[in-house]
């Protein structure tokens, strides 16, 4: 419910301006337990309805870098989608 609320009200907000950055997405933080003895990053962040944008890291603020990275990479070959949409998986 609360990522529902959190896409709608970014996709409203998307409509004042044409080009979005990562602070335009709706994000979801969580950790990952029972993770001790693996060699996993205790954090993830993503992009809420584009469940593949994704970003791992040690903290929160590395996690939610990587994730810049991977939108910034992914924008230099595809346009972005609108925030708060439902993004579909695709293959290439």
């Amino acid at each position: 419910m609360i990522n529902s609320l959190k896409a709608f009200w970014k996709q409203l907000l998307s409509y004042t301006k044409t080009n979005w950055d990562l602070d335009d997405y709706p994000l979801r933080y969580k950790t990952q337990n029972s993770i001790a003895e693996s060699e996993l990053k205790p954090w993830v962040v993503q992009i809420v309805n584009w469940w593949t944008m994704t970003g791992l890291g040690g903290s929160k603020v590395e996690a939610y870098q990587m994730l810049k990275t991977n939108l910034d990479n992914y924008r230099k070959y595809n346009q972005l989608p609108r925030p708060g949409t439902m993004v579909p998986l695709q293959f290439v």
